[in-house]
């Protein structure tokens, strides 16, 4: 899902994680500022899954803060990335192969957030004695649009791309 809908499914995954542990705790918290603001509360959730799994006595082999932290590399990579990419004028305009390396770019952070949210995902699938995530493999409505979605976003994105392609070797 994260890669069919050009990552808009990593706010729907803090989210719905947020406002599952808010029904199950009652604890006052926004599910919808910490989905928004997830790189500032990906520690918190992940410290609150960590601590279920110790008070369940569930035995499981991974690193809150190892995760969390590479969550934060990735954002900050991501933004340095934007920041430090010139902006496209005069003959930048045209430039295929920086609009490669910015397409690469975002294939890679989309990959390697979803490589950090599997594991975190793994994590939370053992803590609800699930942990092939059985009870979420199967395919909605909403899934199904978000997903056309991002693949409506997909082709724009490549089409831009071919566009930049044709125009920088004319």
């Amino acid at each position: 899902m994260m890669i069919l809908t050009t990552g808009l499914y990593g706010f729907y995954w803090f989210y719905r994680n947020w406002a599952n542990y808010k029904n199950a705790t009652g604890d006052d918290v926004s599910p919808l500022v910490r989905s928004i603001f997830a790189v500032f509360f990906i520690y918190p959730l992940l410290n609150r899954i960590d601590q279920s799994l110790m008070q369940s006595k569930i035995q499981y082999g991974w690193s809150p803060k190892l995760l969390g932290m590479s969550l934060w590399l990735i954002t900050a990579i991501s933004m340095g990335s934007g920041l430090l990419t010139p902006l496209p004028t005069g003959e930048l305009k045209h430039d295929a192969l920086l609009d490669l390396r910015l397409v690469i770019e975002v294939i890679l952070q989309l990959v390697a957030s979803l490589w950090v949210m599997c594991r975190i995902q793994r994590a939370i699938n053992v803590l609800e004695c699930d942990p092939l995530g059985e009870s979420n493999s199967r395919s909605t409505r909403a899934g199904n649009g978000w997903m056309m979605l991002g693949v409506t976003l997909w082709m724009f994105i490549f089409m831009a791309f071919a566009m930049s392609l044709s125009i920088a070797y004319r």
